[in-house]
């Protein structure tokens, strides 16, 4: 547990620093190197769902199973596959998902955020760091969706289309990512805020029979004997509120005249606002069924640029810090209450080579 006090005070100091932007960009290489070591090292046992893909591994790479008999999609078996001519060692599969999912992600910040310090903390402390440690296949997902969003940018929809077809072969959720297609080509926002609470209440009446549409084009029928589909009113109730916060900021706390002017000028913007009111629609589905939090995971991300992006648009540097650090703050309550709780299996941390 201690590295992980470590790294978050690293975090924070630095954030705290007056720092110009090319030494931001250079300190937030540096942690996510570091970001990336101390998920690669990681034993089998951090993170929940480690374990069980150490295990397709081994049934790949021991039992030589063919790719297409293993459950999980084939992307995933694909790569398990490959890496076994390289090792035999399941640790393997860690380090090279540790580094391509980080790598990602700071390619992602590094191209979107008005402040990658800020957005590496946000990474961090709004639990996305130690989720890629757990949901490892979605988090391949997430990663490719990361580099086709590059392209959906420039209105490359042909090209985009083929990272989410990507994402698809590691997690079958991602499909659901051809959605930001039409909000790119929309990309209007009037009335944003009282179309998310009425269209969120909706989805929170309707949820069962959304979910059964959902089992009907996918594979989460297998779910349906599981507490993936019971209700969650503690966690997802948490992730519903911090979410519809952090929407609610980017349009309450900037000045309206320069909010506006932001929109006008930034269309990528204005498509982020969306995604993060997609995320506040789905959290509120998953209070009453736990799976669609899976699907939460792809909208929320998004927060970490979204936050301080946000923030740019304040005129007053002091008022800046003050949000920033009250930001901080909560961000940090956040994390530890979802590890306190167990939620995503990080601790105790230990590295492969200890006992």
């Amino acid at each position: 547990m201690e590295i992980y006090i470590y790294i978050l005070i690293i975090m924070v100091i630095v954030n705290l620093l007056k720092l110009k932007p090319d030494s931001k960009k250079k300190i937030s290489r540096c942690i996510f190197i570091i970001l990336v070591i101390v998920s690669a090292i990681r034993q089998n046992t951090v993170g929940k769902d480690t374990l069980q893909f150490w295990n397709f591994f081994r049934q790949i790479e021991i039992y030589n199973e063919s790719i297409f008999s293993i459950r999980t999609e084939i992307g995933f078996n694909l790569l398990c596959k490959i890496l076994t001519y390289i090792t035999s060692e399941p640790q393997i599969l860690l380090i090279a998902t540790s580094i391509f999912i980080n790598c990602m992600v700071y390619r992602f910040i590094e191209k979107n955020s008005k402040d990658t310090l800020f957005s590496t903390l946000l990474y961090f402390t709004l639990n996305h760091y130690f989720s890629s440690m757990n949901l490892m296949r979605q988090w391949i997902a997430i990663a490719f969706i990361l580099l086709g969003y590059e392209y959906l940018k420039d209105n490359k929809y042909f090209k985009y289309s083929f990272f989410v077809l990507i994402a698809c072969l590691f997690h079958m959720s991602a499909v659901l990512m051809f959605i930001l297609i039409p909000i790119k080509k929309y990309n209007k926002n009037k009335n944003i805020i009282m179309v998310t609470i009425t269209v969120s209440i909706l989805a929170f009446i309707l949820t069962p029979v959304l979910f059964n549409i959902v089992v009907n084009f996918s594979d989460y029928e297998k779910y349906l004997e599981s507490d993936y589909i019971g209700s969650s009113y503690i966690s997802a109730g948490m992730y519903t509120l911090t979410n519809f916060l952090f929407f609610i900021f980017g349009f309450i706390i900037p000045n309206k005249e320069k909010l506006k002017e932001k929109f006008d000028l930034d269309s990528i913007h204005k498509m982020n606002s969306w995604i993060i009111a997609i995320a506040t629609i789905i959290s509120v589905m998953s209070i009453r069924i736990t799976i669609f939090n899976r699907l939460f995971l792809y909208f929320n991300f998004f927060n970490i640029i979204w936050i301080p992006n946000s923030l740019e648009i304040l005129e007053s540097k002091i008022n800046k810090d003050r949000y920033k650090i009250i930001i901080i703050i909560f961000t940090i309550f956040y994390v530890m209450t979802i590890t306190s709780m167990g939620w995503t299996g990080i601790y105790p941390y230990l590295t492969f080579w200890q006992k």
